[in-house]
């Protein structure tokens, strides 16, 4: 706890020496040396100062992944500011919002996005035009010992609703890559970059890897599909990556010799699924899998397990110990460490922590508190809002979210208990639950992925078996099965979608003669989390391309059409998408 970590420019620049020649990213315009990506950062900086950006200012980088956006990043770092990702795939509302809320100076555009029409900055540029007009680095110095200077600001609304800024310092996203963890690169590897900058695992992804002098390898970002990250994971290049548990379950399921070759796979975000957890282990025992557990706020990761020292039994996959530097509690209501087995709130610190929220003082005193466990002055906590338990030997066990607890015919059930009941029975693969109605209309939707390919009758027949074994306030009133869970733009569970599904989706005996605008409507609605509207696209919708990746799918399953992911991209709108399906069953069928 006690190590001292200085800025991240300054941690890059000892790479720089140490290995100039190295190559320290590769994307699909190529590949740059340790040396390239800093003496274009130089350049950046200096085109940043001339244009006022200095230290505390925000700076948003419109991009993805890749050679221009590190660089833009680090430049900016160099002159002290702070970044703000902006997500190119983001409604413009969204990105207005952002740079509006996050009082943002400049905008540098990267690769080939650049910023809506409907977006207002104060000014913008791109960065082959800020390396052009930059010089190299002059007798300015970087800011060095900054441990405590914002390094990002992160947009996440997480489970509450808004959307909040969590100011990342420096010291924190250092301590995620130099602290002695399990996680910990060598130098020696090679890390994929596949999330998209506006969600804190990129951040793992880059500077975990480059600040201790291993590479990356930035995935494309046009196309990308299940079929392609599993190639991507195949790359003879890539040691490491990061996989959120429902792309995990799916890699798994559908590609597990993708994985096999990895040095490592880290697992995180969400709820490890056990039926794949155990699937993992024995398909790839050489792979280092770690579940790993750690808010925004935290910087990535807080806890860890390694699957290895996992013996496969119980409902649930640890989340592990405090990586080093951190630290976890599990508190009661008076803020006391609860006894080994007690369910209580799980608070985490060290030096990771957020410095909290930006310009939001009354929510960040909510969610922060004083570490009174710690010796160290000016100590802090962070309250998750998770549960969790300690077993006997310090391990974490994963409770879920308080707020996914619900009151349902006068009694309190945690969601997350009725899908450790549901997830149990050997036909499940994975499992959601979700609250649906209000009042004493209220009940419990359990949405099931099934082992077998089960079908209507067998989900009764789920149902029949966990109510021999659980109680009945943690029997769902329904189970719905689904081929595959809708995800977010962070490639989570989509809750909301599901829960917007209800009584929408249907079941299909067999693939029905021609395509039925009811059918493609529920199809929009399971990936999208909305039904259509006139003259909105899929993804203005909230569909993301992971979702229609799975709507083609759909499509293809109930129709037998195959539609190419580039053609279906750029649809205007469900009416537009529903011609092009008609017209593709046609040609199959006059075929």
């Amino acid at each position: 706890m006690g190590e001292h970590f200085e800025g991240v420019a300054a941690a890059f620049e000892r790479q720089v020496r140490l290995r100039p020649a190295k190559i320290a990213v590769q994307d699909p315009l190529g590949s740059a040396t340790f040396a390239e990506v800093w003496s274009g950062s130089n350049r950046v900086a200096s085109a940043l100062r001339a244009r006022g950006i200095e230290q505390g200012s925000a700076v948003g980088i419109l991009g993805v992944g890749s050679r221009d956006s590190i660089v833009a990043m680090l430049g900016s770092w160099i002159v002290g500011a702070h970044v703000v990702p902006l997500a190119p795939e983001h409604p413009v509302d969204r990105i207005s919002r952002t740079v509006s809320a996050a009082s943002v100076q400049l905008v540098v555009e990267t690769d080939a996005y650049s910023l809506p029409s409907g977006v207002t900055a104060p000014t913008r540029g791109h960065l082959r035009q800020l390396v052009e007009e930059g010089q190299p680095r002059g007798p300015e110095a970087i800011p060095v010992d900054r441990a405590d200077a914002t390094a990002y600001v992160l947009f996440t609304s997480g489970s509450t609703g808004d959307p909040k800024g969590v100011c990342v310092p420096q010291g924190a996203l250092c301590a995620l890559a130099l602290r002695d963890s399990p996680t910990r690169l060598s130098a020696d590897d090679t890390f994929l970059v596949h999330t998209t900058l506006a969600f804190d695992p990129s951040m793992l992804e880059i500077w975990s890897a480059l600040l201790v002098g291993a590479g990356v390898l930035c995935a494309p970002r046009s196309g990308m599909s299940l079929r392609s990250t599993a190639d991507l994971l195949s790359d003879d290049r890539v040691t490491v990556a990061v996989l959120t548990p429902a792309v995990f379950a799916l890699m798994v399921e559908r590609y597990p010799e993708s994985l096999a070759g990895l040095r490592r796979l880290i697992v995180g975000g969400d709820v490890m699924p056990v039926g794949q957890a155990r699937a993992a282990k024995a398909l790839c025992p050489d792979v280092d899998i770690i579940n790993c557990y750690g808010p925004t706020e935290n910087t990535v990761i807080s806890t860890a397990f390694r699957l290895q020292e996992w013996d496969g039994t119980g409902d649930s996959v640890p989340i592990g110990v405090p990586v080093a530097g951190a630290t976890a509690y599990v508190v009661d209501a008076e803020f006391q460490p609860t006894a080994p087995g007690v369910v209580g709130d799980l608070v985490v610190g060290g030096d990771r922590l957020a410095s909290g929220y930006l310009q939001d003082p009354e929510t960040t005193h909510a969610r922060f508190t004083a570490d009174h466990f710690s010796s160290l002055p000016g100590a802090r906590l962070y309250r998750t809002g998770d549960k969790a338990s300690r077993r006997a030997d310090g391990v974490l066990e994963f409770h879920g979210r308080a707020d996914l607890e619900v009151k349902i015919r006068g009694v309190r059930v945690n969601l997350t208990e009725v899908e450790s009941a549901v997830g149990s029975d050997p036909a499940v693969a994975e499992v959601v639950a979700v609250a649906v109605g209000s009042g004493h209309e209220r009940r419990v939707v359990a949405f099931v992925r099934a082992a077998d390919g089960l079908d209507g009758t067998d989900a009764k027949g789920i149902r029949t078996r966990v109510a021999e074994r659980v109680p009945t306030y943690l029997v769902p009133d329904h189970i719905e099965l689904v081929e595959e869970f809708p995800l977010t733009g962070s490639a989570k569970v989509d809750r909301d979608a599901l829960a917007g599904s209800v009584g929408v989706l249907g079941h299909h005996d067999g693939a029905p003669q021609e395509p039925s605008s009811a059918d493609l409507a529920a199809f929009w609605l399971r990936r999208t989390g909305s039904a259509p509207r006139a003259g909105e696209s899929f993804f203005d919708a909230g569909g993301n391309s992971l979702d229609l990746i799975r709507f083609i799918d759909d499509v293809g399953a109930a129709y037998g059409v195959e539609l190419e992911f580039e053609d279906v991209y750029g649809v205007a709108s469900f009416e537009e998408l529903r011609r092009l399906v008609v017209a593709a069953a046609g040609e199959r069928r006059d075929g």
